[in-house]
């Protein structure tokens, strides 16, 4: 019966008593400051394919005799391309081929 009471008396002391304050428990914290990085890599195999369309049509025949453009160079309509036989080949846009 003594260890009733006592295990009673305990239970009722640890309810009521106010919680520790946690945040008072420890006034500051300190931490190391390192220089340093932090990342991760994944590293992965990859194929990318796709098929050539021509994007004109040239039916002139003959030796090209000029090129008046370079690799990158844009042109809009009108634009001359290149000349076969000293023929200009100019660059028109239609709705169908």
């Amino acid at each position: 019966m003594l260890a009733l009471g006592a295990g009673v008396g305990w239970a009722v002391a640890t309810a009521f008593s106010p919680p520790e304050e946690v945040l008072d428990a420890r006034p500051f914290t300190t931490v190391e400051i390192v220089e340093g990085e932090v990342g991760s890599s994944l590293a992965l195999n990859s194929v990318a394919q796709w098929t050539s369309q021509p994007l004109g049509v040239n039916q002139a025949a003959g030796v090209i005799t000029s090129v008046s453009l370079t690799q990158g160079d844009e042109v809009d309509a009108g634009a001359v391309l290149f000349e076969v036989a000293l023929r200009p080949v100019v660059i028109i846009e239609e709705p169908t081929p």
